[in-house]
Protein backbone atom coordinates (compact mmCIF):
# COMPACT_ATOMS: atom_id res chain seq x y z
CA UNK A 1 0.00 0.00 0.00
CA UNK A 2 1.42 3.33 -0.67
CA UNK A 3 -0.06 7.05 -0.73
CA UNK A 4 0.08 9.54 -3.00
CA UNK A 5 -0.31 11.93 -0.38
CA UNK A 6 3.28 11.09 1.51
CA UNK A 7 4.93 10.82 -2.43
CA UNK A 8 3.83 14.14 -3.59
CA UNK A 9 5.28 15.34 -0.63
CA UNK A 10 8.70 14.51 -1.00
CA UNK A 11 8.38 14.63 -4.69
CA UNK A 12 7.82 18.28 -4.42
CA UNK A 13 10.56 18.48 -1.27
CA UNK A 14 12.94 17.84 -3.79
CA UNK A 15 11.97 19.40 -6.74
CA UNK A 16 14.02 22.38 -6.26
CA UNK A 17 16.74 20.46 -6.04
CA UNK A 18 19.75 19.40 -8.89
CA UNK A 19 19.73 15.71 -9.60
CA UNK A 20 22.45 14.01 -7.62
CA UNK A 21 23.52 10.19 -6.81
CA UNK A 22 22.79 11.09 -2.61
CA UNK A 23 19.74 13.10 -3.68
CA UNK A 24 18.28 9.90 -5.46
CA UNK A 25 19.17 7.59 -2.33
CA UNK A 26 17.54 9.98 0.22
CA UNK A 27 14.77 10.26 -1.78
CA UNK A 28 14.43 6.77 -1.65
CA UNK A 29 15.07 5.56 1.56
CA UNK A 30 13.09 8.50 3.15
CA UNK A 31 9.83 7.36 0.45
CA UNK A 32 10.56 3.60 1.95
CA UNK A 33 11.02 4.62 5.06
CA UNK A 34 7.53 6.73 5.34
CA UNK A 35 5.79 4.32 3.64
CA UNK A 36 6.90 1.62 6.28
CA UNK A 37 5.37 3.79 9.22
CA UNK A 38 2.14 4.76 6.96
CA UNK A 39 1.80 0.97 6.78
CA UNK A 40 2.04 0.23 10.34
CA UNK A 41 -0.16 2.95 11.04
CA UNK A 42 -2.98 1.74 8.54
CA UNK A 43 -2.58 -1.95 10.17
CA UNK A 44 -3.47 -0.30 13.40
CA UNK A 45 -6.53 0.52 12.24
CA UNK A 46 -5.85 4.46 11.05
CA UNK A 47 -8.23 5.86 8.36
CA UNK A 48 -5.51 6.44 5.13
CA UNK A 49 -5.83 10.42 5.45
CA UNK A 50 -4.95 10.13 9.13
CA UNK A 51 -2.29 7.73 9.02
CA UNK A 52 -1.08 9.82 6.15
CA UNK A 53 -0.69 13.36 8.58
CA UNK A 54 0.61 11.80 11.34
CA UNK A 55 3.55 9.89 9.04
CA UNK A 56 4.33 13.22 7.42
CA UNK A 57 3.91 14.44 10.87
CA UNK A 58 7.38 12.58 12.13
CA UNK A 59 9.53 14.40 8.99
CA UNK A 60 10.31 17.38 10.84
CA UNK A 61 11.83 20.29 8.21
CA UNK A 62 12.39 18.39 4.88
CA UNK A 63 14.89 21.50 4.42
CA UNK A 64 17.05 20.41 7.26
CA UNK A 65 17.41 16.67 6.33
CA UNK A 66 18.37 17.24 2.77
CA UNK A 67 20.42 20.18 3.78
CA UNK A 68 22.44 18.14 6.55
CA UNK A 69 22.93 15.23 3.54
CA UNK A 70 24.17 17.66 1.13
CA UNK A 71 26.78 18.98 3.86
CA UNK A 72 27.91 15.80 3.82
CA UNK A 73 29.34 16.02 0.01
CA UNK A 74 33.16 17.04 0.12
CA UNK A 75 34.42 20.63 -0.12
CA UNK A 76 37.70 19.22 -1.49
CA UNK A 77 38.37 17.78 -4.69
CA UNK A 78 39.75 13.56 -4.69
CA UNK A 79 40.77 11.82 -6.64
CA UNK A 80 37.96 10.36 -9.40
CA UNK A 81 36.81 7.04 -11.30
CA UNK A 82 33.59 8.14 -12.63
CA UNK A 83 32.34 6.83 -16.10
CA UNK A 84 35.47 4.62 -16.26
CA UNK A 85 35.91 0.94 -17.93
CA UNK A 86 38.19 -0.30 -14.93
CA UNK A 87 37.52 -3.39 -16.30
CA UNK A 88 40.48 -6.11 -14.32
CA UNK A 89 42.51 -2.89 -13.26
CA UNK A 90 44.66 -3.39 -10.38
CA UNK A 91 43.83 -1.05 -7.53
CA UNK A 92 45.64 -3.11 -4.83
CA UNK A 93 47.50 -1.98 -1.97
CA UNK A 94 46.57 1.48 -2.85
CA UNK A 95 45.77 4.36 -0.28
CA UNK A 96 42.86 6.18 -2.01
CA UNK A 97 40.27 7.59 0.54
CA UNK A 98 37.08 9.67 -0.45
CA UNK A 99 37.89 8.15 -3.80
CA UNK A 100 34.90 8.16 -6.52
CA UNK A 101 34.09 4.82 -8.25
CA UNK A 102 30.43 5.45 -9.36
CA UNK A 103 28.74 4.75 -12.65
CA UNK A 104 31.69 2.57 -13.70
CA UNK A 105 32.31 -0.56 -14.57
CA UNK A 106 35.00 -2.52 -12.25
CA UNK A 107 34.22 -5.87 -13.29
CA UNK A 108 36.88 -8.41 -11.99
CA UNK A 109 39.32 -5.51 -10.60
CA UNK A 110 41.45 -6.06 -8.21
CA UNK A 111 41.21 -3.81 -4.95
CA UNK A 112 42.59 -6.11 -2.50
CA UNK A 113 44.41 -4.72 1.17
CA UNK A 114 43.33 -0.75 -0.01
CA UNK A 115 42.49 1.86 2.00
CA UNK A 116 39.44 3.56 0.72
CA UNK A 117 37.58 4.66 3.64
CA UNK A 118 34.17 6.68 2.24
CA UNK A 119 34.84 4.97 -1.19
CA UNK A 120 31.90 5.58 -3.36
CA UNK A 121 31.14 2.67 -5.66
CA UNK A 122 27.05 3.78 -6.32
CA UNK A 123 25.41 2.67 -9.63
CA UNK A 124 28.76 0.88 -10.82
CA UNK A 125 29.41 -2.76 -11.80
CA UNK A 126 31.37 -4.70 -9.45
CA UNK A 127 30.89 -8.17 -10.34
CA UNK A 128 33.75 -10.45 -8.81
CA UNK A 129 36.04 -7.13 -7.38
CA UNK A 130 38.58 -8.20 -5.00
CA UNK A 131 37.75 -5.80 -1.83
CA UNK A 132 39.44 -9.02 0.55
CA UNK A 133 41.16 -7.11 3.39
CA UNK A 134 40.13 -3.85 2.51
CA UNK A 135 39.21 -0.81 4.75
CA UNK A 136 35.81 0.78 3.01
CA UNK A 137 34.42 2.29 6.32
CA UNK A 138 31.48 4.74 5.19
CA UNK A 139 31.57 3.40 1.92
CA UNK A 140 28.75 3.77 -0.42
CA UNK A 141 27.94 0.54 -3.09
CA UNK A 142 24.18 1.13 -3.17
CA UNK A 143 22.27 0.12 -6.88
CA UNK A 144 25.19 -1.31 -7.34
CA UNK A 145 25.88 -5.36 -9.18
CA UNK A 146 28.41 -7.19 -6.70
CA UNK A 147 27.91 -10.27 -7.66
CA UNK A 148 30.19 -12.68 -5.87
CA UNK A 149 32.12 -9.30 -5.01
CA UNK A 150 34.80 -10.47 -2.41
CA UNK A 151 34.92 -8.78 1.06
CA UNK A 152 36.22 -11.12 2.55
CA UNK A 153 37.89 -9.76 6.02
CA UNK A 154 36.86 -6.07 5.02
CA UNK A 155 36.28 -3.55 7.10
CA UNK A 156 32.96 -1.91 5.94
CA UNK A 157 31.74 -0.11 8.99
CA UNK A 158 28.94 2.24 8.45
CA UNK A 159 28.14 1.37 4.68
CA UNK A 160 25.16 1.33 2.66
CA UNK A 161 24.44 -1.44 0.01
CA UNK A 162 21.14 -0.65 -0.61
CA UNK A 163 19.08 -1.46 -3.80
CA UNK A 164 21.88 -3.85 -4.63
CA UNK A 165 22.44 -7.13 -6.24
CA UNK A 166 25.22 -8.87 -3.95
CA UNK A 167 24.31 -12.78 -4.97
CA UNK A 168 26.93 -15.20 -3.87
CA UNK A 169 29.05 -12.38 -2.21
CA UNK A 170 31.51 -13.51 0.41
CA UNK A 171 31.93 -11.02 3.33
CA UNK A 172 33.32 -14.17 6.00
CA UNK A 173 35.38 -12.48 8.82
CA UNK A 174 33.65 -8.46 7.64
CA UNK A 175 32.91 -6.13 10.27
CA UNK A 176 29.60 -4.71 8.98
CA UNK A 177 28.58 -3.46 11.92
CA UNK A 178 26.20 -0.54 11.92
CA UNK A 179 25.93 -1.01 7.72
CA UNK A 180 23.02 -0.89 5.51
CA UNK A 181 21.74 -3.69 3.18
CA UNK A 182 17.80 -2.37 2.55
CA UNK A 183 16.40 -4.09 -0.37
CA UNK A 184 18.83 -6.44 -1.83
CA UNK A 185 19.94 -9.54 -3.40
CA UNK A 186 21.92 -11.35 -1.22
CA UNK A 187 21.07 -15.17 -2.27
CA UNK A 188 23.76 -17.46 -0.71
CA UNK A 189 26.00 -14.75 0.62
CA UNK A 190 28.40 -16.34 2.96
CA UNK A 191 28.57 -13.64 6.22
CA UNK A 192 30.73 -16.72 8.16
CA UNK A 193 32.21 -14.75 10.86
CA UNK A 194 30.72 -11.83 9.97
CA UNK A 195 30.09 -8.48 12.29
CA UNK A 196 26.44 -7.75 11.71
CA UNK A 197 25.94 -6.02 15.11
CA UNK A 198 23.31 -2.98 14.50
CA UNK A 199 23.13 -4.12 10.44
CA UNK A 200 20.21 -3.17 8.52
CA UNK A 201 19.08 -6.58 6.23
CA UNK A 202 15.15 -5.92 6.23
CA UNK A 203 13.25 -6.01 2.89
CA UNK A 204 15.47 -8.36 1.61
CA UNK A 205 16.35 -11.80 -0.26
CA UNK A 206 19.37 -13.82 1.97
CA UNK A 207 17.76 -17.12 1.03
CA UNK A 208 20.53 -19.62 2.13
CA UNK A 209 23.00 -17.39 3.45
CA UNK A 210 25.97 -18.64 5.57
CA UNK A 211 25.79 -17.11 8.98
CA UNK A 212 28.05 -19.36 10.53
CA UNK A 213 29.88 -17.58 13.36
CA UNK A 214 28.34 -14.49 12.96
CA UNK A 215 27.73 -11.75 15.60
CA UNK A 216 24.11 -10.74 15.59
CA UNK A 217 23.25 -7.99 18.19
CA UNK A 218 20.63 -5.57 17.30
CA UNK A 219 20.36 -7.00 13.40
CA UNK A 220 17.41 -5.95 12.01
CA UNK A 221 16.08 -8.56 9.07
CA UNK A 222 12.33 -6.95 8.91
CA UNK A 223 10.65 -8.61 5.86
CA UNK A 224 13.55 -10.13 4.55
CA UNK A 225 13.42 -13.93 3.29
CA UNK A 226 15.46 -15.95 5.09
CA UNK A 227 14.07 -19.15 3.84
CA UNK A 228 16.48 -22.75 4.53
CA UNK A 229 19.31 -20.20 6.84
CA UNK A 230 21.16 -22.09 9.36
CA UNK A 231 21.39 -20.06 12.83
CA UNK A 232 22.45 -23.86 14.98
CA UNK A 233 25.06 -22.56 17.99
CA UNK A 234 24.60 -18.79 17.50
CA UNK A 235 23.87 -16.27 19.98
CA UNK A 236 21.37 -13.64 18.99
CA UNK A 237 20.64 -10.35 20.80
CA UNK A 238 17.75 -8.25 20.30
CA UNK A 239 17.99 -9.68 16.64
CA UNK A 240 14.42 -8.20 14.77
CA UNK A 241 12.36 -11.17 12.67
CA UNK A 242 9.26 -9.68 12.68
CA UNK A 243 7.36 -10.55 9.23
CA UNK A 244 10.24 -12.24 8.21
CA UNK A 245 10.08 -15.56 5.86
CA UNK A 246 11.71 -18.42 8.32
CA UNK A 247 10.81 -21.31 6.33
CA UNK A 248 13.08 -24.47 6.88
CA UNK A 249 15.14 -22.15 9.50
CA UNK A 250 17.26 -24.05 12.29
CA UNK A 251 17.63 -22.32 15.16
CA UNK A 252 19.41 -25.64 17.22
CA UNK A 253 21.27 -25.00 19.96
CA UNK A 254 21.01 -21.53 19.93
CA UNK A 255 21.07 -18.52 22.67
CA UNK A 256 18.04 -16.27 22.32
CA UNK A 257 17.60 -13.21 23.90
CA UNK A 258 14.95 -9.96 23.45
CA UNK A 259 14.66 -11.79 20.00
CA UNK A 260 11.21 -10.56 18.29
CA UNK A 261 9.81 -13.72 16.15
CA UNK A 262 6.21 -11.67 15.26
CA UNK A 263 5.98 -13.79 11.39
CA UNK A 264 3.37 -15.40 10.14
CA UNK A 265 4.36 -18.83 10.45
CA UNK A 266 6.98 -20.86 12.40
CA UNK A 267 5.61 -24.31 11.83
CA UNK A 268 9.12 -25.56 9.86
CA UNK A 269 11.42 -23.75 12.03
CA UNK A 270 13.58 -26.21 14.41
CA UNK A 271 14.29 -24.39 18.01
CA UNK A 272 15.47 -28.12 19.23
CA UNK A 273 17.85 -27.32 22.22
CA UNK A 274 17.67 -23.65 22.47
CA UNK A 275 18.17 -21.76 25.61
CA UNK A 276 15.46 -18.91 25.26
CA UNK A 277 14.68 -16.64 27.54
CA UNK A 278 11.28 -15.68 28.92
CA UNK A 279 10.49 -12.19 26.66
CA UNK A 280 11.23 -14.49 23.38
CA UNK A 281 9.59 -17.66 24.49
CA UNK A 282 6.66 -15.91 25.43
CA UNK A 283 6.30 -14.38 21.72
CA UNK A 284 7.40 -18.36 20.12
CA UNK A 285 4.36 -19.80 22.48
CA UNK A 286 1.66 -18.48 20.76
CA UNK A 287 2.94 -20.05 17.87
CA UNK A 288 2.53 -23.36 16.66
CA UNK A 289 6.33 -24.28 17.56
CA UNK A 290 7.34 -26.91 18.99
CA UNK A 291 9.36 -26.15 22.08
CA UNK A 292 9.18 -29.13 23.89
CA UNK A 293 13.37 -29.99 23.32
CA UNK A 294 14.20 -26.08 24.97
CA UNK A 295 15.39 -24.60 27.87
CA UNK A 296 14.73 -21.63 28.98
CA UNK A 297 16.92 -18.38 30.24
Amino acid sequence: MQNLTIHQFINNAFKNYRSSEELEELKLQLLHDLDEKFQELCSHGLPEIEAAQKTLATVGDIKEIIDAYDLKKEHHKHKSYRFKNLENCDFSNSDLPKTSFSLSNLDRADLSNSNLPSGNFRMSNLDKVNFANNTITNGRFSLSNLDKANFSHASLENSKFNFSNLDSADFSHANLKGSSLRFSNLEDVNFTGANLSNCILSKSNLEDVIVRDAILVNTNFNCSNLEGINFDGLTLFNVNFRWANLKNCSFRNCVLRQVKFKTRSLKNVDFSGAQIDEETYNCLVTKDVNLGNTYRI
